[in-house]
C-alpha cells in the first residue's frame, strides 16, 4: 500500500526533543523518537503512513519549551513547527488527515544514445567504399574500410540496438524504386568486440521505360563475435554466403 514517509528536522537543542504518532488511542509502533543529538539534522525513521487519521504528538519534557524550531514533515507539510520557545507544557498534539500519496508515473525508458550512424559513406553502385571515402563522412580514423567493409570495435560493455536499413531499388524510367526493408536488433556486446558492418547501397537507376528495370538496393548487415568474426570476415571476403558466419547476420 502507497504511504508517506515521516522525517524530522531537528534544528537547535534536539536532546530535549521526542515525538510520537497515534491513530485513535494507540500509539502506532516505529513512529516515534527523540531526544537527538545532532543539531540542524534531518533524522531517518522508519516510519510511514498510509492513507488516514492521526495524531501527531511532540514533546519537551525535559524543560517544557517546546521545540526550538525543528519539525516533523509528511507528505509535504510541516508539524510541531509552532511549538516552540515558552510552551509551558511538555507536550503538544496536533489532528492530521493524510490523502493517498500520488501514484508514481512509470519511468519511461531511455531512449538508445546513438554512437554511431553508418552509411554507405557516399559510395553508389557494386563497389563498397575505399578509406578516404569513409574518412570524408565520418572523420580520420573513425572506421577501418577493408575491401568495401566497415570495421569498428564495440567501444564499452552493454546493450546495443542495432536499425538496419537496406538500399532501395534503381528507378525505372518514371517508376520508382522499392525502398528497402528494416530490421531491428538488439544485442549484449563486451567492449573490444569486432563489427564487420556492410551498408547498401542504392540501386542503379535506368533512365528510361525499357524492357528491363533498375538494379536493386544493396543488402544492410552486421557480423560481430568476439572469437569468430575474423574467420567470418574472411568467408565474406572469399565470396561465401552470409550464413556461413552462423552470428548476428542481419540483411535486409
Amino acid at each position: 500500500m502507497p504511504s508517506h514517509t515521516v522525517r524530522v528536522y531537528t534544528h537547535s537543542f534536539p536532546e530535549k526533543n521526542s515525538w510520537f504518532i497515534s491513530a485513535g488511542r494507540k500509539q502506532i509502533p516505529g513512529c516515534s523518537g527523540g531526544p537527538y543529538a545532532d543539531w540542524y539534522n534531518w533524522e531517518k525513521t522508519e516510519c510511514k503512513l498510509p492513507k488516514g487519521s492521526y495524531t501527531v504528538t511532540c514533546c519537551d519534557k525535559k524543560y517544557q519549551e517546546g521545540w526550538s524550531e525543528g519539525y516533523i514533515s509528511i507528505a509535504g507539510k510541516k508539524y510541531c513547527d509552532t511549538f516552540v520557545f515558552d510552551a509551558k507544557k511538555e507536550c503538544h498534539t496536533t489532528a492530521i488527515t493524510l490523502a493517498p500519496p500520488p501514484t508514481p508515473k512509470p519511468t519511461p525508458n531511455p531512449k538508445p544514445k546513438v554512437i554511431n550512424k553508418l552509411t554507405p559513406c557516399g559510395r553508389t553502385g557494386n563497389q563498397g567504399p575505399k578509406q578516404a571515402n569513409c574518412d570524408a563522412a565520418y572523420g580520420r580514423g573513425k572506421v577501418q574500410v577493408v575491401g568495401g567493409y566497415q570495421l569498428l570495435a564495440v567501444p564499452k560493455t552493454g546493450t546495443y540496438h542495432f536499425n538496419l536499413v537496406g538500399a532501395r531499388g534503381g528507378n525505372h524510367g518514371y517508376g520508382k524504386g522499392g525502398f528497402g526493408a528494416r530490421a531491428k536488433k538488439k544485442a549484449f556486446l563486451k567492449k573490444g568486440d569486432k563489427l564487420v558492418v556492410v551498408i547498401g547501397q542504392k540501386g542503379w537507376d535506368h533512365p528510361s521505360n525499357s524492357d528491363w528495370g533498375g538494379g536493386g538496393g544493396g543488402a544492410t548487415f552486421f557480423v560481430s563475435d568476439g572469437e569468430i568474426w575474423g574467420q567470418c570476415f574472411a568467408h565474406r571476403l572469399a565470396g561465401e554466403i552470409v550464413s556461413s558466419c552462423r552470428r548476428w547476420c542481419w540483411h535486409e
